[in-house]
C-alpha cells in the first residue's frame, strides 16, 4: 500500500487540489458520484502514491445495490467517487488499488450472474480471475501484476495477474491475509485452534509467530485476521495477546516481528480494548488500524516509530485540524508508501451510517534504520547518519560514492542542515518521540 513534496500552508489549497499537493495535516470525507444518493460507503485501499482511493457505496434508491467506485485524492475532481463500469460486469465493490491507481481488484458479477467473482480492472478492461467463481483476492501488489487470492480449492494463491498464472501456492490449514511486494513472505494465520498468527516464506512452509520466538506458559498470540506485512517483506505485525489485566485474563499489544527480534507496542485506550491492525507501508514504519472497545466503540490509530501509538483523532486534532464534521473516527483501512496518507471511516453527526475520508497525517521522523541495513536499534545508523550530515558516506563507501541515504531531514521539517534532527533522531533512537 507517496504522495508529494512540499507542504502549502494554504488551508483553502488543499481542499481545491487535494491531498496529493497540500501536505499539511488534512482530512476530507470521500463523496458519491454526482447526483448519487448513498445509503452507506466503504474505502478499502489507497495507492502506494497517495493519489487513489477505492472502495463501494450502496445506493439509496433503484437499484439497491453495491457500485464499486475510486476516488481521486488530488485535482478539481478530487474526493468525488468515480463508478467502476464495464458492459458485462456488475462491479460490486473494489478491493485494492496498484501504486499508480490504473489497476482495481474487487467483486462483482459477471453477465448477470447470481454469484459474486473477483476481477481485475486495468484501466476499464475486466478479466475474472483463476476461473475459480467464488475467489476473493486479499493483496495486489503495487505494480499491479501479482494477486493473493482465496479460492474454494485451496487456502490461496498468488497469481500472475496478467496471465493468470499461480506463481505460488500456500500451505493448506493457512488463512493468507497479505504478502510483500515480491510474493516471497505471506501472512495470516492457522486457520484452526490455536488460531495464531502465522507466516509463509515458501510454498510448502509455514511458520507460526510462537514456533519463531518460544511461546511461554499461558501466552496465547491470536487474530490470524489481524497479520500484515510491509512491502519490502521486512516487518510482520499484527496483534498479541498475553497474560495480564484484560478480558478473560489477558492484555491485547501490537508486534512487530522483524530480524528476528519481537517487539510489543502497548495499547493505548484502556485494558479492554483490543487493536487490530489493517496495513503496513512500505518499510514497516508506519501500522494502521483501530482499537476495538475503546469508549464503548472502536477508535483509528497510528503508529509510527517517530510517533508511538497514537489515536488518528488526537493526531490530526492536535495538528490544528478540525474534526467538527465528525462523531468519531473508527476505522483506518490502508495507507500509503511514505506512511503520510491514511483512509478509513468514521461517523458523522447526525448519521448511523460510516462514511468513508482521507487525511493527510502530520510529518513524522524517518525511520532510524538509516543505512537501510534492516538492523535496528543500531549505533551504525547514527554514525553514517553523521557522517552524511557532515557531507562524507556510509561506512563501506569510498569518498565520493553517492551515500547510502542523503536525506538528513530526520525530522521532516524540510531544514537542512539542522541540528534539530541530529536531536530527533538520538530521541527516537532512545525511544523517545519525533518531537521534543
Amino acid at each position: 500500500m507517496r504522495p508529494p513534496t512540499a507542504l502549502i500552508t494554504v488551508a483553502t489549497l488543499a481542499c481545491a487540489t487535494g491531498l496529493a499537493v497540500a501536505q499539511q495535516a488534512a482530512i476530507h470525507p470521500l463523496l458519491p458520484p454526482p447526483g448519487a444518493s448513498a445509503t452507506y460507503m466503504y474505502v478499502w485501499d489507497v495507492s502506494a502514491d497517495g493519489t487513489w482511493a477505492v472502495g463501494y457505496y450502496q445506493s439509496a434508491v433503484t437499484p439497491f445495490r453495491n457500485f464499486a467506485v475510486r476516488w481521486p485524492l488530488a485535482g478539481p475532481d478530487a474526493f468525488i467517487a468515480q463508478p467502476l463500469t464495464h458492459p458485462l460486469w456488475e462491479l460490486t465493490s473494489a478491493g485494492q488499488v496498484s501504486g499508480d491507481g490504473r489497476i482495481i481488484v474487487g467483486r462483482g458479477r459477471y453477465q448477470g450472474s447470481s454469484s459474486l467473482e473477483a476481477f481485475r480492472w486495468d484501466a476499464g478492461s475486466v478479466s475474472q480471475v483463476l476461473s475459480a467463481g467464488s475467489a476473493s483476492i486479499w493483496e495486489l501488489t503495487s505494480d499491479g501484476v501479482r494477486m493473493l487470492c482465496d479460492n474454494p480449492d485451496s487456502s490461496g494463491v498468488v497469481v500472475d495477474g496478467v496471465t493468470d498464472a499461480v506463481v505460488r501456492t500456500i500451505p493448506p490449514g493457512f488463512l493468507a491475509m497479505g504478502m510483500s511486494e515480491d510474493g516471497s513472505v505471506v501472512v495470516g494465520g492457522l486457520d484452526a485452534f490455536p488460531y495464531e498468527a502465522a507466516r509463509s516464506t515458501a510454498p510448502d512452509a509455514m511458520d507460526s509467530l510462537c514456533g519463531l520466538i518460544g511461546c511461554g506458559a499461558g501466552n496465547t498470540f491470536t487474530r490470524p485476521d489481524s497479520s500484515v506485512v510491509s512491502a519490502d517483506g521486512s516487518t510482520w505485525a499484527g496483534v498479541i495477546r498475553q497474560p495480564g489485566a484484560g478480558y478473560g485474563g489477558y492484555a491485547a499489544s501490537l508486534f512487530l516481528y522483524r530480524n528476528g527480534v519481537l517487539t510489543t507496542v502497548p495499547n493505548q485506550c484502556g485494558t479492554y480494548s483490543e487493536p487490530h491492525v489493517s496495513a503496513a507501508n512500505t518499510d514497516g514504519s508506519v501500522l494502521i488500524g483501530n482499537m476495538d472497545f475503546c469508549e464503548s466503540s472502536s477508535r483509528a490509530f497510528y503508529y509510527s516509530a517517530g510517533l508511538g501509538m497514537q489515536r488518528l483523532d488526537a493526531l490530526l486534532s492536535g495538528a490544528g485540524v478540525d474534526l467538527s464534521a465528525w462523531t468519531s473516527l473508527e476505522f483506518l483501512r490502508s495507507v500509503s508508501a511514505d506512511g503520510r496518507t491514511v483512509v478509513g471511516d468514521g461517523l458523522t453527526p447526525g448519521s448511523n451510517f460510516y462514511r468513508p475520508f482521507a487525511a493527510i497525517v502530520p510529518p513524522a521522523c524517518d525511520s532510524i534504520d538509516f543505512n537501510g541495513d534492516l538492523l535496528y536499534p543500531d549505533t551504525q545508523d547514527i554514525a553514517d547518519f553523521l557522517s552524511v550530515f557532515a557531507g562524507g558516506v556510509c561506512d563501506g563507501q569510498q569518498p565520493g560514492d553517492t551515500p547510502c541515504n542523503s536525506d538528513i531531514d530526520f525530522n521532516n521539517d524540510t531544514l537542512t542542515p539542522d541540528t534539530d534532527d541530529i536531536a530527533a533522531l538520538l530521541r527516537v533512537f532512545a525511544g523517545g518521540s519525533c518531537a521534543q
